[in-house]
């Protein structure tokens, strides 16, 4: 469901509105789509992590809010093709992740936290803060 609401409101915002403005305090549409890729390799890591050391890692040393800054600059030169690209990509990446856990493994606190959370709970968490502006998006121009 979280994929389907995905689609429908992002992929269809015209590439020219990607970073016309903030829809958030500082970050545009691109730049939410970004983290959310940046966060998915993060998830992609910790599943390496746990499977080369056997335990999950806890979030990065820098603090999670000096991360993000961190990598919304990173990629905030990325083309919006480019953007989307890399979410289907890690996206993929960590579906197929997902399904190297055992049961026990994905039930774990840590384990179902790195995987819900990446796939689904931060997700829907930045659908629902873009939604409102990409659904303005289709108005008539003069409505606010």
């Amino acid at each position: 469901a979280s994929q389907a609401d995905f689609d429908r409101l992002i992929r269809t915002i015209p590439v020219d509105r990607w970073d016309a403005e903030p829809i958030t305090p500082g970050w545009t549409l691109r730049d939410h789509v970004g983290h959310l890729s940046d966060w998915t390799e993060e998830c992609l890591r910790a599943f390496d992590v746990f499977a080369r050391r056997g335990h999950w890692p806890a979030d990065p040393d820098e603090g999670v809010d000096a991360w993000n800054d961190r990598m919304v600059r990173v990629h905030r030169g990325s083309s919006v093709a480019d953007t989307l690209a890399r979410y289907d990509e890690t996206r993929a990446a960590m579906r197929a992740a997902v399904l190297t856990l055992s049961l026990d493994d994905l039930r774990s606190p840590d384990g179902w936290n790195w995987a819900y959370d990446c796939l689904y709970g931060h997700a829907r968490k930045h659908i629902a803060l873009a939604g409102p502006w990409c659904a303005a998006q289709a108005w008539p121009p003069g409505r606010d």
